[in-house]
């Protein structure tokens, strides 16, 4: 398998089932759930959008118009970048302190905004640790074709805690019917777990766009997956053996080590709450970060129909996300399509 980083952190997009089986039986006695005037007949009406009336559409009422029904959609993540900077010395003590700065910023911002966020009561800014390792050929063959390959471990007292998880994803930026149509799945012998989730950022021009992609999911102990080349991942996931590589065909290992704090929680609407994250990743143990991120996670059971949620965290990445990037954002976040993984790979989005 190749030597071991010492190091890293810790995953998220929990489904409460209660809550998803009292929102089904709600959606049969109620045919929209308003944001202002917004129902899910009105979104539906939006097939054919001018260019101006497509600029002032919610984002995922454009995807509504666009790609008909994303009901397959589990989740959506928004995400901003931040520029290193506020990690000046990388050491733990300054770390937790620049956390404090920028969660207390964010929460006067969202106050301001008309928003309400509440911090963790037990157990504040402290880390999670894992190492995130992306494989691929030297040219980035599997991600041209719009598959990653990622091992995530988790880390305890500096060693490594298996079985450690593999994620194989098929993602686009302009093509989400292919990741709603995708037939991603694991062979035979394998099980684990599916997700669809959309990831929205910043785009050049400051308005949010987003990409789509499909998650297999699965725990694994190291000797599973042998030398790691392309075939001992297509055991697992054959898709990745029709893609015109070899089997015996050698990936590169690119290795981020992360560190992430959970900061708290976003009320939304109808019960609804989203949570916050903060995490900053490493390209080599001891260095300094190269990026930070600050995340939050909306889980979705019904696309359309949690039309007042999705316009709601919109707003809020707009209003308060995008006030607080002026001041701590990364600049040319929009170049990496607001990714971190672009930027480990050197990837800027064409």
């Amino acid at each position: 398998m190749g030597r071991e980083p010492r190091f890293v952190i810790q995953s998220r997009h929990p489904k409460i089932e209660a809550k998803k089986k009292d929102r089904r039986q709600m959606s049969h006695h109620h045919s929209f759930i308003p944001v202002g005037s917004l129902s899910v007949a009105a979104l539906l009406m939006m097939a054919s959008p001018s260019a101006a009336q497509q600029a002032d559409q919610k984002l995922f009422a454009q995807h509504i118009a666009k790609w008909g029904s994303m009901q397959k959609v589990g989740g959506r993540e928004f995400k901003l970048l931040i520029d290193p900077k506020w990690f000046s010395d990388g050491e733990k003590k300054d770390r937790k302190r620049k956390y404090k700065i920028i969660w207390k910023k964010l929460k006067t911002v969202a106050k301001d905004r008309g928003f309400k966020v509440k911090g963790r009561k037990k157990k504040k800014y402290t880390e999670s640790k894992r190492t995130r390792e992306y494989f691929d050929t030297a040219d980035f063959q599997l991600r041209k074709k719009g598959y990653v390959v990622r091992i995530s471990t988790k880390y305890k007292k500096k060693e490594p805690q298996h079985p450690f998880t593999l994620t194989v994803k098929e993602g686009s930026r302009r093509d989400f019917k292919r990741v709603l149509n995708s037939t991603l799945s694991f062979s035979g012998a394998h099980d684990g777990k599916t997700e669809i989730e959309e990831n929205v950022s910043f785009g050049p021009d400051g308005r949010l766009r987003s990409s789509l992609e499909k998650s297999k999911k699965i725990k694994l102990e190291p000797e599973e997956l042998g030398k790691m080349t392309l075939g001992d991942f297509g055991k697992v996931v054959p898709r990745l053996l029709k893609l015109g590589l070899p089997a015996e065909t050698k990936l590169i290992r690119h290795t981020a080590y992360s560190m992430k704090i959970k900061l708290g929680k976003l009320k939304l609407v109808d019960g609804e709450k989203a949570k916050l994250d903060l995490e900053v990743w490493l390209k080599n143990r001891g260095e300094l970060p190269f990026v930070g991120e600050i995340s939050y996670t909306v889980d979705i059971e019904d696309y359309a129909r949690m039309a007042g949620v999705q316009a709601k965290s919109e707003a809020f990445m707009k209003t308060v996300i995008g006030k607080l990037g002026k001041e701590i954002g990364f600049q040319n976040a929009a170049k990496w399509g607001g990714s971190k993984t672009r930027m480990l790979l050197n990837l800027p989005v064409n």
